[in-house]
């Protein structure tokens, strides 16, 4: 059997395991409100699907709550990066959990270059490319920026290295 160096695993933590899973769920309460409004734009039954998408609204908010907290412990930089980032106001929920499930995944201690194709913003050739980063990537430009549209990949890259660069002490 062939011996595999440790340098290619990365070291999990309880803390890292809980934000994951709390991840997964945010994911899946997000695909279910996104499938209610779907069921409701089709059946045009309002008032049947309304208290299904009220729940649903509220548990995503929670999960996002939970989120961010679980971020506030486990990274010490988050609080500097919502500001640096103009995010730590009350209403940008979902760009600080986007913000913290990037600082969950993404090793921002790479070229910009590598982030920005294990993100989605780059094709890259061999393939590895994240979808669920690249909504993150999205939401916290939209968060950042505060448009409703979707971001330009200049606008997904100038917010991902200002997220570097802050890590980094400053330096580029």
């Amino acid at each position: 059997m062939m011996s595999m160096e440790t340098t290619m695993f990365r070291d999990v933590s309880t803390e890292f395991l809980e934000m994951t899973r709390l991840i997964s769920l945010y994911r899946q309460v997000s695909r279910s409100l996104v499938l209610t409004k779907q069921m409701i734009a089709n059946f045009g039954d309002k008032h049947m699907f309304y208290p299904v998408l009220q729940e649903l609204k509220k548990q995503k908010d929670r999960v996002a709550r939970r989120i961010i907290k679980l971020a506030k412990q486990t990274h010490p930089e988050y609080k500097k990066l919502t500001k640096v980032l103009g995010i730590d106001k009350r209403r940008s929920l979902y760009g600080k959990t986007a913000l913290a499930t990037l600082l969950a995944y993404v090793d921002f201690s790479n070229g910009l270059r590598k982030i920005l194709c294990y993100v989605g913003n780059y094709y890259p050739h061999n393939g590895k490319y994240n979808p669920t980063l690249k909504k993150a990537a999205e939401s916290l430009t939209m968060s950042v920026l505060q448009k409703r549209r979707c971001p330009t990949g200049k606008e997904i890259r100038q917010v991902l290295k200002t997220i570097r660069t802050t890590l980094a002490g400053g330096q580029a």
